[in-house]
Parts: structure tokens; sequence; C-alpha cells
């Protein structure tokens, strides 16, 4: 439980860090990257952490661009989706950045579990 809050946490930083100067794809290899240090024995356990870790801070973003903005964006974009709250909007854009942080964080986690493999083919 200590790893994947360790890792939870490192993907946040990163995640934080890579989309100020990057695109809100940058998620992706960011989470990629904190996956592939942190071995996880199960690749469930690495989607879990990126989806956590990038949904807590898309959802924390968006809940805070709600709060500058008195919630009229989410609110307005709620109606063009069928009448749907501001917090559910807040909840699809978590829900989204967190798909794409734990497909980015279990590529990672399937990149080194590869990585590891050749190395022992290459030894042997």
């Amino acid at each position: 439980m200590k790893k994947f809050a360790l890792a939870t946490l490192t993907i946040i930083v990163l995640t934080a860090l890579a989309q100020q100067f990057f695109p809100w794809w940058s998620v992706v290899p960011a989470a990629g990257l904190a996956s592939y240090f942190f071995k996880f024995k199960n690749s469930w356990l690495s989607f879990f952490a990126g989806f956590v870790g990038v949904a807590l801070l898309w959802g924390a973003h968006a809940g805070f661009l709600n709060h500058s903005n008195e919630g009229i964006l989410a609110a307005k974009m709620g109606m063009l989706f069928g009448g749907l709250p501001s917090a559910g909007m807040l909840a699809i854009s978590a829900f989204i950045g967190g798909i794409f942080g734990g497909l980015g964080a279990t590529s990672g986690n399937l990149g080194r579990k590869i990585s590891e493999k050749n190395d022992l083919a290459i030894e042997a």
C-alpha cells in the first residue's frame, strides 16, 4: 500500500510538471515514466496508480477552474451534454484524465517487464 501511495504521488507530481510545459497528452508519458521505475508485479496496480494520480490532478484542477469562474463554464458545457450538472462535468474530466494516466502507467510497467525479459535473453 505504501508503494501504491508513493507511486500515485510521484505520478501526480510528474504529470503536474509535464503539463506546465507540454500539451495535455503529456500525462501519458509522465505516468509511464513513473510506473517504469515502480516495479509493480501486477499491471492492474500500475493502472490504478496512474488512474488515481491523474484523476485527482485533473479533478482538482477542473475544480479550481470551476471555482475561479463561478461555475459558469462547467454549467454551460453541461447544457451541451444534455443538462449535466457542473459536478458531473468535473467528474467526466477527472475520469478521462484517469483513463489516460492509467493507460500510460500500464504501458510503462509493461515496457519495464519487456526490457527485463530482453536483458535476461541477452545475458544468457
